[in-house]
């Protein structure tokens, strides 16, 4: 395990969370996830869709919310507003 594990270097595998906001300026920041690497793989924080190595997108899960359309007629970002 010590040829695989313990440090951040190529050819090792890595759990790591990537933030975009810098969290010791503010504590709060630590719930800025984007992406989170687990096992080598790179996951997209919001999707759980696999970014690297092999591209797939996320699990599918019942009864979650789905991005609703715009009313016909209207820009998305003007609905949004309404």
């Amino acid at each position: 395990m010590p040829r695989e594990l313990g440090s951040v270097e190529p050819g090792k595998l890595a759990d790591l969370v990537i933030l975009d906001r810098d969290p010791t300026a503010d504590l709060r920041h630590t719930t800025s996830v984007s992406r989170v690497m687990k096992n080598g793989r790179l996951y997209d924080a919001m999707t759980l869709a696999e970014q690297w190595p092999r591209p797939r997108p996320g699990p599918t899960v019942r009864g979650a919310p789905e991005t609703p359309t715009p009313k016909a007629g209207l820009p998305a970002a003007a609905s949004a507003s309404r």
